[in-house]
């Protein structure tokens, strides 16, 4: 059975389908909601003899889309749900897989042979057009950064749907920043988001919120129509001068003013927990036209969420440096 979901967005296809057991191939391949919509028919079989148990069977290769932060990344942190199981293999595993084969596939591509041979899930593509093609490890990489309670915490927000976004940033210099965290809220939770400023213990002085421009929208969720920063702002506590949001920029301009940051201005990141941000960095690309493409949430690097954050923090605050 196959997924059509070109011709088949809705998934009409599994509409009344009764089954107790699936198996998926190459779930890589498929949409997050093909997958979804198959757990939510597996088990429905009622006349099924014996009780069967409700099994969905699933192979993958490494990809950067849905499957490696649904699955792998939850697999990797021991966060899977529990009656999930994630069976880390390589073709190499395969006892019957001649190894006249196994030597043919050297002749693949480095980046093809790191993910389909070797199992690597963490190889980045090769990028065309970065968006940050001032990115340098070697420079912008400091993993011993860590919060300093003396400075400015800025929140940094995109919002979403799902997820919200945000980064955590001071600014320990007029010439400089560190990116000390990211945060990533399901369903966008202003509530769960604003939980988790408070977590970070910053006194409420030190304090800012920076970001999308979108979150001054009035919301008809609340019933004074509030926006999204005056819930945060209600919420934390914080002052007027607190929260500091211009407009947003161009993706043209505002490129130039973040490659501008990363050549002038001493930018570093804590790789380690923000790697969101740094998969976004060497990976997010632009269009002829400079413009972000972002038109596919299902490839991870079209989310380009916590990019929007540092090109937010970036346009309201280091902008003025440069």
């Amino acid at each position: 059975m196959a997924e059509s979901y070109d011709d088949d967005k809705d998934l009409n296809r599994f509409r009344g389908l009764e089954v107790n057991g699936a198996g998926l191939d190459e779930v890589n391949e498929l949409q997050e909601a093909t997958f979804y919509k198959v757990q939510e028919r597996i088990g429905s079989w009622n006349k099924a003899q014996g009780q069967p148990p409700i099994v969905c069977l699933a192979t993958c290769n490494p990809a950067n889309n849905w499957v490696k932060s649904v699955i792998y990344e939850r697999w990797r942190s021991n966060t899977l749900p529990e009656k999930w199981c994630y069976i880390n293999s390589r073709i190499t595993d395969n006892p019957y897989i001649s190894q006249d084969y196994l030597e043919s596939l050297k002749e693949l591509p480095p980046i093809q042979y790191a993910r389909f041979v070797e199992g690597d899930w963490d190889v980045m593509d090769e990028v065309n057009n970065p968006f940050l093609y001032a990115w340098d490890d070697d420079r912008h990489i400091d993993d011993s950064l860590s919060l300093n309670p003396h400075l400015p915490v800025f929140v940094s927000v995109d919002f979403n749907i799902n997820p919200l976004s945000a980064l955590i940033i001071q600014q320990h210099t007029t010439k400089g920043c560190s990116v000390i965290g990211e945060i990533n809220i399901d369903k966008g939770s202003i509530d769960a988001f604003c939980d988790y400023v408070e977590s970070l213990n910053v006194p409420r002085g030190l304090l800012r919120i920076t970001g999308d421009a979108m979150g001054n929208g009035r919301s008809i969720q609340q019933r004074d129509n509030s926006s999204a920063y005056t819930q945060i702002k209600r919420r934390l506590h914080l002052a007027d001068s607190q929260i500091i949001i211009p407009a947003n920029p161009t993706h043209y301009n505002s490129r130039i003013d973040c490659n501008n940051a990363l050549t002038r201005l001493d930018v570093k990141v804590n790789s380690v927990k923000c790697k969101g941000f740094v998969y976004d960095a060497k990976q997010v690309q632009c269009n002829a036209d400079g413009g972000i493409i972002k038109s596919n949430r299902k490839n991870l690097s079209e989310r380009a969420d916590f990019l929007d954050c540092f090109r937010y923090f970036v346009n309201s605050i280091l902008k003025r440096y440069l």
